[in-house]
């Protein structure tokens, strides 16, 4: 498990944009640790949250609805989704409300998942050729 750091290094308050040290997207293994924080004097403070209901949290605990300068979450270990779309939501100096939308890219960890877990991937595909190459039997044989 290991800790990545997101850093707010600037911000451009007329498009919402921030700059983050290591770019708008990072890559990260399930069970790590992800910590956001400020190096700005631009950005007041901040929250994390879900780009949008529908997509589901990564997250081991539940995200804060409070401000603040810096977040530390951890990333739960069945987590299947490969890119995680998630909105900073951010307060400039004069505590104008703007959101940034980065993104976390997870790597799968198939060693620690089930082995059921891990044969499922490659057993939808292998049963969807069986199923073509049944038809096409079937279909070859009433032909005849």
């Amino acid at each position: 498990m290991a800790n990545h750091d997101i850093i707010i290094i600037d911000s451009k308050r007329g498009n919402d944009y921030l700059k983050l040290k290591d770019g708008d997207e990072i890559m990260i293994d399930v069970e790590d640790t992800v910590t956001w924080s400020i190096n700005t004097s631009d950005v007041a403070s901040f929250k994390i949250k879900k780009k949008h209901f529908l997509i589901r949290e990564i997250f081991t605990d539940a995200p804060s609805q409070d401000y603040g300068t810096s977040l530390q979450r951890q990333v739960k270990s069945d987590v299947f989704d490969r890119r995680y779309k998630y909105s900073i939501v951010w307060k400039d100096k004069d505590w104008e409300k703007h959101t940034y939308d980065p993104i976390i890219s997870i790597n799968p960890d198939w060693k620690r998942r089930s082995k059921k877990d891990s044969i499922i991937p490659w057993l939808v595909p292998f049963l969807g050729l069986l199923g073509i190459s049944l038809l096409l039997s079937l279909k070859k044989k009433s032909s005849k």
